[in-house]
């Protein structure tokens, strides 16, 4: 995909990614204890109405992890990965509530706030532009 399409893209869908975006980064993951659950769940709302398979599996049942599959046949294999538990925060080193500013929710000042979930941002982009593609 060109510079061009992407920009048109992220433009046309500003709203609903930025939404998305929110949503995900206001849900709290802080390991310890790492408990994604749900943070997966909204993950697998999102991914519902796209025709994707979506599969959850857990070693700890407080940690799922998600396999999404774009059905198709290729002789290529893409694999996108990240981790949704983030290092702890701390909220009494704040005035206010750093998640949330006049009923908004914002982002969270995590050392790691986008270091894990790049792949799971590249996820939901990319299912998104091939359902609606």
């Amino acid at each position: 995909m060109n510079e061009g399409i992407l920009a048109e893209y992220v433009h046309t869908h500003r709203e609903e990614l930025v939404a998305l975006g929110l949503d995900l980064l206001v849900i709290d993951t802080a390991n310890p204890p790492g408990d994604t659950r749900e943070i997966v769940a909204k993950i697998e709302e999102f991914l519902d109405p796209l025709p994707v398979d979506v599969e959850q599996f857990a070693v700890d049942p407080a940690k799922p992890n998600l396999l999404v599959r774009v059905p198709g046949e290729s002789d290529r294999t893409l694999l996108y990965n990240g981790h949704l538990d983030t290092v702890p925060f701390d909220d009494e080193a704040w005035a206010h509530d750093p998640r949330r500013t006049c009923g908004r929710p914002r982002l969270r000042p995590r050392r790691n706030r986008h270091e894990g979930r790049c792949g799971v941002d590249a996820v939901h982009d990319s299912s998104l532009r091939s359902h609606r593609h």
